[in-house]
């Protein structure tokens, strides 16, 4: 199909299309490994990082819970979850992953690193909704 759309001139629909099917290759791959072992917290997460590359928000929600249900103080599935909840606009959901991702972190003192700009993000999104709240409340 990729060869086709070369040879019609639709270039950025031809490499798209690759991707496409590389990510599909490797989705096989990773759901293969969620079978052999699925228990594994780390293979839902996989899993859902890669439903999450191919902006496929809600089964990247669905495999983080996944590995959360299985280890609930994954701050990286937290974080994942997290991010998935923006991209779809739940921002309430968002929040409390990342909440829950920093109490993990405090707790365990492991250290967020990279993803600490989102949390910073999130938390400043609840702060406006706070704010906003009040301001609404007050002015009722």
């Amino acid at each position: 199909r990729s060869r086709v759309l070369n040879k019609m001139g639709d270039t950025d629909a031809a490499y798209a299309d690759d991707r496409h099917r590389v990510w599909l290759k490797q989705l096989y791959t990773l759901h293969a490994a969620y079978k052999a072992k699925p228990e594994s917290p780390e293979t839902s997460y996989e899993l859902g990082r890669h439903y999450a590359n191919g902006e496929d928000w809600n089964m990247a929600i669905r495999a983080q819970t996944t590995s959360l249900k299985k280890s609930p103080k994954n701050v990286n599935a937290l974080l994942a979850r997290s991010q998935a909840f923006v991209a779809i606009g739940k921002l309430d959901q968002a929040l409390a992953d990342a909440d829950a991702a920093i109490a993990v972190d405090h707790q365990q003192r492991i250290g967020i690193g990279d993803d600490r700009q989102l949390l910073i993000q999130l938390q400043f999104v609840g702060l406006q909704r706070t704010h906003i709240g009040h301001h609404h409340a007050h002015a009722v």
